[in-house]
């Protein structure tokens, strides 16, 4: 919107705001820097004619967000080496992976369109917005430059996420938040033009009907995941634990006060030496690792923890399943595993 804005018509204050704008955006993830070839694709693309002199705009634009970068992260200048650290860390984050290597072609990058966007928009909107999408590609020459420009936008932001190995779960789906505002805005547009096309009035009842259902089904959807989010199931395993009158040990994610003390990686016979005789652990942390074994070019140690989860699932547990979904960080399926049972084989 600002971008537009200073290509209509530059101005100091919106000169100043798309600063201030992209510098945010910078600051809220590095991914942000993908405006900065927008924003010339933008320039290039645009029915503007002074087009050299909107590229020397840029130049105050990327300053200003430079610095606004800075004043966000002022420990880039009081502690250099430390953002240096950071920095090289999230950088080789990226390439490497999050626990799990999610290549591309894995999923044949659609990988986020089936487990982020689906979910997150829910499947008939998802759906019925990526088909609007993919007509507006083929039809882009009847868009106008802004709008082609936002498609530009939303592909980039998409591919980018999508091209990297890093999904890191379990929750992934916020990584392409900046793509869903292009696919609603698409999703409507093909609605408009549906609407322009009837010229019969009563043939305008379709679309309408259309829209109309989609977001009732997906108000329910949201409706009911905000109503589950405070019924959790980390809430459900510590009222049955406190029941049981034993020592207990949690692993991440499967606690709601957020308590460590189990990890797949310790030796089962020495944690019950000290006396423990359940372990909770969540499915955030062995789902992903039973996902990865399925997968090529992982790191050993995610065929090793998969096996390590398996044999821990031969000891009797009780199973505490979502009363709706399992969506983002909330409501994981919680394992309650008597370590001191016998193993049966599952």
């Amino acid at each position: 919107f600002s971008f537009s804005r200073v290509v209509h018509k530059p101005s100091c204050s919106r000169i100043l705001f798309i600063g201030l704008s992209f510098g945010l955006a910078l600051s809220s993830q590095y991914k942000g820097v993908l405006l900065l070839p927008v924003f010339l694709v933008g320039i290039i693309i645009s029915d503007v004619k002074e087009k050299r002199r909107l590229f020397w705009g840029l130049i105050p634009v990327i300053v200003l967000s430079l610095i606004v970068f800075l004043l966000v992260n002022y420990p880039a200048v009081t502690d250099f080496p430390r953002f240096c650290k950071g920095f090289n860390f999230e950088l080789n984050h990226i390439q490497r992976g999050h626990d799990l290597r999610i290549f591309p072609f894995n999923h044949f990058f659609s990988f986020h369109l089936l487990n982020s966007i689906v979910p997150g928009m829910t499947q008939l909107i998802a759906t019925l917005a990526v088909l609007s999408l993919v007509y507006f590609i083929y039809r882009r020459a009847t868009l106008n430059w802004e709008e082609t420009i936002w498609l530009v936008f939303t592909l980039i932001f998409y591919f980018a996420v999508e091209s990297t190995p890093m999904k890191a779960h379990p929750d992934h789906m916020r990584y392409v938040i900046p793509v869903v505002p292009g696919l609603i805005y698409f999703l409507f547009k093909l609605f408009e033009r549906a609407m322009n096309h009837w010229n019969l009035q009563w043939a305008k009842i379709f679309p309408v009907t259309c829209i109309i259902l989609t977001i009732i089904i997906s108000l329910q959807t949201s409706i009911r995941l905000n109503y589950y989010l405070i019924r959790d199931t980390r809430n459900k395993a510590m009222h049955q634990i406190k029941t049981m009158g034993k020592k207990v040990l949690f692993e991440r994610y499967s606690s709601e006060d957020k308590i460590k003390g189990f990890s797949v990686k310790h030796y089962l016979e020495k944690v019950k030496k000290d006396g423990v005789s359940y372990v909770v652990v969540s499915s955030f942390n062995y789902d992903r690792y039973q996902y990865g074994s399925t997968l090529k070019n992982q790191s050993r140690k995610v065929r090793k923890y998969n096996l390590a989860y398996q044999n821990l699932f031969q000891y009797p547990y009780v199973e505490i399943k979502p009363d709706y979904m399992t969506f983002a960080f909330s409501n994981p399926t919680i394992r309650i595993i008597d370590i001191t049972g016998k193993k049966e084989n599952r």
